[in-house]
Formats: C-alpha cells, structure tokens, sequence
C-alpha cells in the first residue's frame, strides 16, 4: 500500500471521510509527513489500527506503550477535575430520567427479545459464512499497512 484512500477508510464516521477527502483528495501517501498533517488537522488516524491483525497491534502497542503513559499520566488529574466537576449535575440527570429510561426499557423489552430470537440463527449462520473472508481481508489489508510503514523513508520518518 503506497497511499491510503477513501476506500480504506470504508466504515470510518461521515465527518473523517469528509475531513480526510479534504486533506488527501488524491489519497494520502503512507509517510510520516502525512500522518503528521492528519494529526495537525484532527484526523483520526488511530482508526487505521483496526486493519492491523492481532500480531502487529501488539507491535503497534509496545512501540506507543510510553507515549500512552505519559498521556494518561498527564490527564489523570483533568480527569478528576471534570469528573468531580459534573458529578451533582450528572446525578440530576440520571435522576431526572430514571423514570423515563425504565419506562423505555419496560416497553422494548419483549419486542427485543422477539427481535433477538427471530435474528440469532440468520445472526449466527452469516457471522458463520463470512468468518473466512473477513480474516482473509484483515490479514491482507493488515499486512499491506505494514508493509507499507516498513517502507517508509527515513527521512520522512524522522521528528
């Protein structure tokens, strides 16, 4: 894989194809100095890791394994601060609509085990008949995206 394009981006939200057909119109080439410019532009490049499979994630997560830890570290305390800050008025709320959610809840349950029960053979028998291909897919695209990476000059691969 020498550019990522929309295609690649097939199940990704409405507002990061859009933003990503901004940016790339051509494709994005799989460089650093592309990444970079996707971050700058709040594009959420992390959403490629689901095309890796499970093997170069774990690569993936060992190399950004410090970088988590010191974003988490950094934002601990802001989350506290947020936390502590909208605990009354998450309270009222989840209060306020209590009634309103078991209502719902009450009121959808026997159609959605209906639905449930009338869906879970055809459910099973398509997760059953796609299985195969869906791997396949993920290990080529996967594998294509590491590639790719590997390929990168140094120079562009450079802080």
């Amino acid at each position: 894989m020498k550019r990522i394009t929309l295609t690649h981006l097939r199940g990704a939200c409405r507002d990061q194809r859009r933003l990503f057909q901004q940016l790339f119109p051509d494709g994005a080439p799989v460089t650093v100095r592309a990444a970079r410019k996707a971050v700058k532009a709040r594009l959420d490049i992390q959403w490629l890791t689901r095309l890796l499979p499970a093997d170069a994630l774990a690569v993936y997560r060992e190399a950004t394994a410090t970088a988590w830890a010191a974003y988490d570290e950094a934002t601990t305390p802001a989350w506290a601060v947020y936390r502590e800050a909208t605990a009354p008025v998450r309270a009222v709320y989840c209060e306020a609509t209590a009634p309103a959610r078991a209502a719902f809840d009450e009121a959808i349950a026997p159609t959605w085990a209906a639905y449930d029960e009338a869906v879970a053979t055809a459910r099973a028998a398509l997760d059953e008949a796609i299985a195969p291909a869906w791997a396949v897919y993920r290990e080529a695209t996967a594998t294509a995206l590491v590639k790719a990476l590997r390929a990168v000059p140094e120079k562009d691969s450079a802080p």
